[in-house]
């Protein structure tokens, strides 16, 4: 038989690259689905599924002379406790995707029965959208994007966004910073988390009050006292007294925020920007 070459071990390196990723992604896609809105009627749906496709399985077995039910049922118990410890593994991870992607053919049917997907980090990566500055009914274009920095013992990602006005294309503001995500409670479906943030225009805000609930893919974060925000000498404008931001991402994998903006002499928090983002797909 003849060797592979080089070139042709490199090609199916990338083959097996790119399907093991696709898998990845259509598995993300289906725990999305199998965990949004209408999780009441997937998850039985899927449940029942699972179950017809083992009784087919034991009644072939039987056909075929072969595992009698005890066997049969120790066999499922024997299967499903490697899943309880996938899906723990797939809650803690930053990244799911990029660990699902790793998994060989074999493995495949345990991950695809893992239903604790997604982790708790879905604002990794790189998204692009357009929001609207409500005040004043100005579009812009966004481009946000997070990195992990750090994930043990406690989660610690970099924060960038820059955005430029939509007609004009002229840069309108940027802000950078740490969004720390501290370890989720025994028992816990929330994380606390704490976003510390530097805007061009000599403020820092500290938003010292959030929690990242990854059951619901929603942060939420709030800056609602005088310490929370740190004024430059050539800080000009209005002297912003609160803000409260939430981010979601939604059935269909865009990220949507909303910023409220309460400024000095005022009691109330306005509505001040609505955004929504698609992810940038990784080559």
């Amino acid at each position: 038989m003849r060797a592979l070459g080089p070139t042709a071990i490199s090609n199916l390196r990338w083959w097996r690259t790119i399907t093991s990723k696709m898998f990845a992604n259509s598995l993300w896609q289906a725990q999305k689905l199998l965990h949004g809105s209408q999780s009441h009627i997937m998850l039985p749906l899927s449940l029942v599924a699972t179950a017809s496709v083992l009784v087919l399985y034991k009644h072939w077995q039987d056909d075929q002379g072969g595992d009698p039910t005890k066997t049969f049922l120790s066999l499922i118990v024997v299967q499903m406790l490697p899943l309880v410890f996938l899906e723990k593994k797939i809650l803690s991870c930053p990244d799911p995707v990029s660990m699902l992607s790793h998994f060989g053919s074999k493995s495949k049917p345990f991950v695809m029965s893992a239903m604790a997907f997604p982790g708790p980090a879905f604002l990794l990566g790189t998204w692009k959208g357009r929001g609207k500055v409500l005040p004043r009914g100005v579009d812009y274009l966004e481009t946000f994007t997070c990195l992990l920095l750090r994930s043990e013992p406690a989660m610690v990602i970099n924060w960038q966004q820059f955005t430029k006005n939509a007609e004009s294309l002229k840069p309108m503001h940027a802000e950078n910073g740490f969004l720390k995500i501290l370890p989720k409670p025994e028992g816990g479906e929330v994380k606390k988390a704490k976003l510390m943030l530097s805007h061009p225009f000599s403020v820092n805000e500290y938003y010292k009050s959030g929690q990242f609930d990854f059951t619901q893919n929603v942060f939420e974060c709030a800056a609602e006292t005088e310490d929370c925000f740190q004024r430059g000498p050539t800080a000009g404008g209005k002297l912003a007294t609160g803000s409260r931001r939430v981010y979601k991402l939604t059935e269909e994998g865009k990220l949507v925020y909303d910023m409220f903006l309460r400024t000095e002499g005022s009691e109330e928090f306005v509505h001040h920007l609505h955004c929504e983002l698609e992810k940038e797909e990784t080559s």
